[in-house]
């Protein structure tokens, strides 16, 4: 998958690949400690309450 936004020179942690056919959107983060796996869910109809049942955290978006 190609990358298609390297930070925009900016701090050069994130990359963004592109998206896919089936809406699916990758960012990738550089980070200091070891690599590990966490998924984020943006949607404009979430249903976060049932999303937070099912142990979802609810925090605010720190990129874009």
């Amino acid at each position: 998958m190609p990358i298609v936004d390297a930070d925009s020179g900016a701090t050069g942690r994130y990359a963004e690949f592109g998206d896919t056919p089936g809406g699916l959107h990758l960012d990738g983060h550089k980070v200091e400690h070891e690599s590990r796996v966490h998924v984020d869910i943006e949607s404009d109809d979430i249903d976060a309450t049932r999303l937070e049942a099912l142990r979802a955290t609810r925090v605010t978006r720190s990129r874009r």
